[in-house]
Order: structure tokens, then C-alpha cells, then sequence
């Protein structure tokens, strides 16, 4: 286990820095997927990556941009001193196989975004991190009794005002050069009474140069009209929504997904056959001991919902919601204040982003299920609550 406490203030990723600028370090990709090609196409220039390697049988000795994907078995017979870029999203079972394959994490092999950040910090002096899940509203289209994000929970529910969001992001952007996706959430997004205006406004400001994706997150209830369109056409929006239609009558899917075909708005309908209960309202997961806070902390996936709030930088969207509601307040040790731009502290704010804390994990670890990496408690999929 990686403990992410910080223990030495911004010089955790000082070894991989170092082999970073060493001309003769190769680099192979684990994980054949969407993951993986988008940061081979990203650095396939910038860095010299050997091979995909890949754990399903049906991949092996294919081809995919141009290089092999091997076997674990035969990436170890090969493998020298290379680093391995873990790239899938099931991050712990990868990295329990790299350990039983003899692999240290933070030597022998890194996530994704470790490398992304570190690399572009040391190459370009930029502050490039993967995600920001940016919430605009607490209004949703719907009230999922399971929702992770606490929305049924929140008796008067608010749209956020514009200027408080508006501040929020460029403040943001002081300390960030550059983010992959951002991602505006809800709630469902699009109930954001002034949506257009907002999404207008980010993607004239900060689209591509600053946001690389922009993402809308939405419940698939709400049609989007023509001027909507209009700009997810302009600044290339991918909407994503869940398929609750076991369970809610009142998605548009059918309608909105030919809507989306007809103007070429790319979109991910995703459907689960199962969903995890977070624990809400329980007052304590289980896990009482600090060794294992930090080993639950590294493992859970949740590190790709980047939150922002009240000048508050949250490694986990969860715990800022949760806070909202009064169900688990926040520490200070539990987030990184932007409030007091410091150039100094970019490699700080970086590290907080890849993971380190004070403690190594956050206050809402100790009531939380976590997500699909360890959480073993799985529901219904959008079950609805009486109203």
C-alpha cells in the first residue's frame, strides 16, 4: 500500500521526476482502452511508450495505435526498467496484479494521471490535471433513493447563482493552466435555469485553451432546445446520462438521442445492471483503524470527481455534498484552499490532486462505502422515492 499522506510537502513525485527527464526511460500503457489511446495520442510524441498491455485474452498480439498489446506474462518476460502507466478505470484489481507481479507502485508503475500532470508541470511549466465535476445546481429531474450525490436529501433545493459560479471558475483557472474535462453537474445540469448563458460563457472564456472536453451531466428528462445545440455543437459538449428506465418513466431517452444523432452531439448512454449504496445515513462504515482509512482511501475510484466550492478544491465531490447537508462536515485537512493564489504552492495543489492530504484520506472516508473499487454493497439501479 502507497500511504498519501503527505510526508514530504512538494517532493512526493521528486523520483518520478527524475526518470521523467531521462531520455532513455520507455514507457508501456496498461490497459487497452478508451483510457489508454486517449493518452497515447495525448504523448506518443512527448514520450516513448513500448506497448499496450492488457488483461483480456481476446486482445493479445492485435494491434492498437500502431503498437502491441501484450499479455501480463509476456510484458514481464520483456520488461527492463520501464515505467507502466496504469490506464483502466478498475485501478485495483491492475494495481493488485502488478504487485503480485512483483511491481511497486510509485516505482515500477503510476496512474494515468500522475504521469499527465507531473510530466507537463516539469515540461511545460503548466498545471494540467485530469477533471473538474463543477455542480451549478441542486435541482434534479429526479429522486433516485440511492443518489450518491444526497440530492433527494436536500430539503430546498437552489440554483447557483452565476456570478458566485463564475467567480468560482476563475478563480479556478489562477491556479489550474489547463483541465482535461470539465464536467458541469448537478443535481441534473441542465435544470440551471440560465444554462445556456453559463455554458456560453465557459466556452468562450476558457474553451480549448484552458478546458481541453467539456462535459454536461445530465438525467436524459430534459430536451435540449436549439440554442442549446447550438453550443454543444460550437464547443464539441459530450453529454453523458444513466439509463434509469427500469425504474423512472420520465426520461426522454429515445427522443434526446435521436435529437443528439441528428446535429453529431457525441454522448454516453450508460446502463448499469447494478448500483453501490454509498451508506447514507449510516455513521460509520466500519473501518475504524487509521492503517486502514489510508489503504480504503487509495484504492476507492472516487478520485475522478474532482469538486469545487466556496474557494474549496475537494479530492472527492462526494464529501462536499455530504458536507452540504450536514452529514459529514468538512475538516480543513480535507481540502485545498484557493483562496491565496501562491505560484509556490502549484506542485502542492498538484499532489493534492493526485491523492495526498494530511491524513491520507478524508473525514467522509469514515462513513462512506466508497465507489466500484471497494464497494461491496450493490442496489437497485435508480430506484425512485415516493414523493
Amino acid at each position: 500500500m502507497v500511504e498519501m499522506k503527505w510526508e514530504n510537502k512538494g517532493h512526493e513525485f521528486d523520483a518520478l521526476r527524475v526518470r521523467l527527464k531521462n531520455i532513455d526511460t520507455k514507457y508501456y500503457i496498461w490497459g487497452a482502452g478508451t483510457f489508454g489511446i486517449a493518452f497515447f495520442e495525448e504523448f506518443c510524441e512527448e514520450i516513448p511508450i513500448v506497448a499496450f498491455v492488457d488483461r483480456n485474452k481476446e486482445k493479445w498480439g492485435r494491434k492498437l495505435c500502431g503498437l502491441k498489446i501484450l499479455s501480463p506474462e509476456e510484458f514481464l518476460q520483456g520488461r527492463k526498467d520501464e515505467i507502466v502507466i496504469v490506464s483502466t478505470g478498475m485501478t485495483k484489481s491492475a494495481y493488485d496484479q502488478l504487485r503480485q507481479m512483483g511491481l511497486v507502485r510509485h516505482k515500477d508503475f503510476f496512474h494515468i494521471d500522475e504521469i499527465s500532470s507531473i510530466y507537463m508541470l516539469d515540461k511545460y511549466n503548466k498545471v494540467y490535471v485530469s477533471d473538474l465535476m463543477l455542480s451549478i445546481t441542486q435541482c434534479c429531474t429526479l429522486r433516485c433513493e440511492y443518489c450518491n450525490a444526497f440530492m433527494p436529501q436536500i430539503s430546498n433545493p437552489v440554483n447557483y447563482d452565476m456570478k458566485f459560479i463564475q467567480d468560482e471558475i476563475d478563480l479556478y483557472f489562477r491556479w489550474v493552466d489547463e483541465v482535461n474535462i470539465l464536467g458541469l453537474v448537478g443535481g441534473d445540469a441542465m435544470a440551471h435555469p440560465r444554462f445556456n448563458e453559463l455554458l456560453s460563457w465557459i466556452g468562450e472564456k476558457y474553451y480549448p485553451h484552458k478546458v481541453k472536453h467539456l462535459e454536461i451531466y445530465s438525467n436524459a428528462v430534459i430536451e435540449p432546445g436549439k440554442e442549446t445545440l447550438k453550443m454543444f455543437e460550437r464547443y464539441d459538449v459530450f453529454y453523458r446520462f444513466t439509463d434509469y428506465s427500469g425504474n423512472s418513466g420520465r426520461q426522454n431517452i429515445e427522443k434526446i438521442t435521436m435529437i443528439l444523432d441528428e446535429h453529431h452531439i457525441r454522448y454516453d448512454h450508460a446502463k448499469f445492471e447494478d448500483w453501490f449504496d454509498s451508506g447514507y445515513p449510516q455513521l460509520s462504515n466500519g473501518i475504524t483503524s487509521e492503517d486502514g482509512l489510508k489503504k480504503f482511501f487509495e484504492l476507492c475510484d472516487r478520485k475522478s470527481c474532482h469538486g469545487l466550492w466556496g474557494n474549496k478544491l475537494l479530492f472527492c465531490g462526494m464529501c462536499l455534498n455530504a458536507d452540504l447537508i450536514d452529514y459529514c462536515k468538512l475538516k480543513e485537512t480535507d481540502y485545498f484552499d484557493l483562496g491565496n493564489y501562491d505560484a509556490s504552492k502549484r506542485i502542492e495543489l498538484l499532489e493534492y490532486y493526485l491523492g495526498y492530504n494530511e491524513r491520507g484520506y478524508m473525514e467522509y472516508c469514515k462513513m462512506c462505502n466508497g465507489g466500484i473499487n471497494v464497494n461491496t454493497h450493490k442496489i437497485e439501479v435508480g430506484k425512485q422515492m415516493k414523493i
